[in-house]
């Protein structure tokens, strides 16, 4: 088996060391990000070949960039039908990622011009999940079971072991919830020790439609700051689209349902 395949870390800046960081982010109970270790896959051409590996980083991007949603015409409605335009980032390791966000008919997408730092397909503020990072969110009103989006990352050409960590899957009783569905399914669900705290999440499942992933908490929407509704995936590859099917379980209409994705890293 060919060797790990590790992404090398930028000093930290004024001297700071990284194990101060680490520390100090402890002390205020969340976990510093780190870029995922990437293994290559006996079931991945990239098992028989090197790869390089790249991360999409949202700590490089400023907080509240993305797609801008409007509904009904205007960018300050909430009111379907609802549109979010595409975005791309800039190109990392010479691939170029495009996400797009499609509403469910009835659907309402949360607009930045309507709710400042809270639209959907934007880059959203640390922290995410309990861990000091930035993360792209998806957010929508939960106001019937039938409500939902699809959301696409469309790569330049293909990856492999791509991985990520989905921050925030909710379960709440009066509230909303979350349910995610992945095409292509992940190979890999992780939810213990998985780079952000030393302890497990309470999500469950497998990713497809059969097992959506979801909390097995019946009534919490949890903080920013805890970690127990986060989810590692890895999906093998080689992947040029990836789909995310997420919808609401609970027909209430209390709140804002959301989810957020972390930086993202593959093999090119």
């Amino acid at each position: 088996m060919p060797p790990r395949t590790v992404t090398e870390q930028p000093p930290p800046p004024h001297g700071t060391s990284r194990r101060t960081l680490l520390r100090n982010a402890a002390v205020a109970g969340l976990v510093a990000w780190t870029a995922p270790v990437l293994i290559d896959s006996v079931a991945s051409p990239a098992a028989a070949a090197s790869c390089t590996t790249s991360t999409l980083d949202w700590n490089t991007i400023t907080a509240g960039s993305g797609g801008a949603t409007t509904c009904s015409g205007s960018s300050t409605g909430t009111t379907p039908p609802c549109t979010t335009t595409s975005y791309t980032p800039p190109a990392v390791g010479g691939v170029t990622i495009t996400f797009t966000s499609t509403a469910f008919s009835g659907t309402t997408l949360l607009s930045s011009g309507a709710n400042a730092g809270q639209g959907n397909l934007t880059v959203r503020a640390s922290p995410n999940g309990g861990v000091t990072t930035r993360a792209l969110q998806l957010q929508q009103l939960p106001n019937s079971t039938s409500v939902g989006q699809t959301f696409t990352m469309s790569f330049s050409r293909a990856v492999t072991n791509l991985t990520f960590t989905v921050f925030d899957i909710d379960n709440l009783v009066g509230g909303w919830g979350d349910r995610l569905v992945f095409s292509p399914a992940p190979t890999t669900v992780t939810t213990t020790n998985a780079g952000w705290a030393p302890t497990a999440s309470t999500v469950t499942g497998a990713g497809t439609a059969a097992s959506p992933l979801r909390n097995t908490s019946t009534n919490t929407n949890f903080a920013d700051t805890s970690s127990l509704g986060n989810v590692l995936l890895t999906f093998a590859g080689p992947v040029t689209t990836l789909t995310l099917t997420y919808t609401n379980a609970v027909n209430t209409g209390g709140g804002n349902m959301r989810v957020g994705i972390s930086p993202i890293s593959f093999c090119a």
